[in-house]
């Protein structure tokens, strides 16, 4: 008789553990992984107990009684069910380009279904113009996407020499929060007309070993397919840390190599124009060999006092609000120094409801000096300090 002993590789508190963040992450709730039953004999009602029928198969062969001997009946053409999910019907309006060899198998075209869900056709309503400032970010996000679609046989003679044989461009966005780092990449899906992948971090979360990996290959081959395309990562720290720490799951170290082998191009086609766009907070938490796959490392830092005076005067520019006098605007703009671009916008909402608050009449808002300092009282600046993203963009960055 054999014996057997359980493995000392395997920890059951870790596959736990891993399996409820999967679950709170897809499903924002934790799992159910027990319920109460009841006992037989306890002295309860058992008719509360639901008792499980087998199903009869369509295919399978089901035998009817009768006062004879029991007669073989078929399966029936007209219960076959026809339909299919809300995913394929989603993914066939997007009008995408497909890897044949890889919608033949279930595995394979789930995959690559659930990457299309990403995938952003309408154009959202912010216009290139619409975007204060960052004047380098929008020159250098132009010349990774409107150059090889402008000078077509310049670059595909360039793509001969090593300098650009990688058909993948990469741009690092960083810089404090609210700084308009995420309303610069809605403006690239809105102005250039390319295939917008936003990928999260629950894109490419996986229960099942190895999917992750997939998912990201998966995620390059379509772009390859629908080139010219656009990758849009947003709060990339949270998958591409540094790798070798402590605390880091031999699931993410996967992942953060299978990207790095897609970021330098190996499996690309000559052909094809692929713009990985990637902004964090923190980029001095990312992997030294990530930030070295990115061509640019742009800081979009904090407004200055003319851009400033933009994003209010924009802002309180509405159909219902009368704004103060230019002059007055900029001694608000004057004051309000280490605020972000999101930071300005509240501002001005609470200026806005301050107004409401004091209006009596439903025409229109006197927006005056005294409202917005008051509204500045309240709405306080989100970012300490613009010296540490200086500092790592004096080491590390492009501009």
């Amino acid at each position: 008789m054999l014996n057997y002993a359980v493995c000392d590789n395997i920890d059951l508190n870790i596959i736990l553990a891993e399996f409820e963040s999967y679950h709170q992450v897809k499903f924002s709730k934790r799992p159910e992984l027990c319920r109460k039953v009841e006992r037989e004999g306890d002295g309860k009602d058992s008719r509360r107990r639901k008792v499980h029928k087998p199903l009869n198969r369509g295919n399978s062969l089901q035998t009817k009684e009768g006062p004879g001997e029991p007669t073989l009946l078929g399966p029936k053409p007209d219960l076959q069910v026809k339909g299919r999910s809300m995913m394929e019907q989603d993914v066939e309006e997007k009008e995408l380009i497909f890897p044949p060899s890889l919608m033949v198998g279930e595995e394979s075209r789930e995959l690559i279904q659930w990457l299309a869900r990403d995938v952003i056709t309408d154009k959202p309503d912010i216009s290139w113009e619409s975007v204060v400032g960052h004047q380098d970010v929008k020159e250098a996000l132009e010349e990774c996407v409107l150059y090889p679609l402008r000078y077509p046989t310049i670059f595909n003679s360039l793509k001969k020499s090593q300098m650009f044989s990688n058909c993948v461009s990469s741009i690092l966005l960083f810089g404090p929060p609210g700084t308009g780092k995420t309303m610069l990449a809605r403006a690239v899906a809105s102005r250039f007309n390319t295939t917008f992948f936003n990928i999260r971090c629950s894109s490419l979360a996986s229960k099942w070993r190895g999917d992750s990996e997939k998912l990201i290959r998966l995620l390059f081959l379509l772009a390859r397919l629908n080139s010219p395309a656009t990758i849009f990562m947003d709060e990339a720290d949270a998958i591409l840390s540094e790798r070798g720490t402590s605390n880091e799951h031999e699931a993410s170290r996967r992942c953060k190599a299978e990207l790095l082998v897609q970021l330098d191009g190996l499996e690309s086609q000559d052909s094809a124009n692929i713009l990985f766009l990637a902004s964090t907070n923190l980029p001095w938490s990312l992997d030294p060999a990530i930030l070295r796959r990115f061509n640019k490392k742009i800081l979009v830092n904090l407004p200055e006092e003319e851009e400033r005076f933009n994003i209010i005067s924009r802002c309180l520019d509405t159909e219902v609000t009368s704004p103060p006098p230019p002059e007055q605007l900029a001694k608000v703009a004057k004051e309000t120094k280490d605020y972000s671009g999101s930071d300005l916008t509240m501002l001005c909402r609470e200026g806005i409801l301050t107004a409401i608050r004091k209006t009596e009449k439903d025409e229109s808002l006197e927006i005056s000096l005294d409202i917005l300092l008051q509204a500045k009282e309240k709405v306080k600046p989100s970012t300490a300090s613009r010296a540490k993203f200086n500092d790592w963009n004096n080491k590390f960055g492009s501009c």
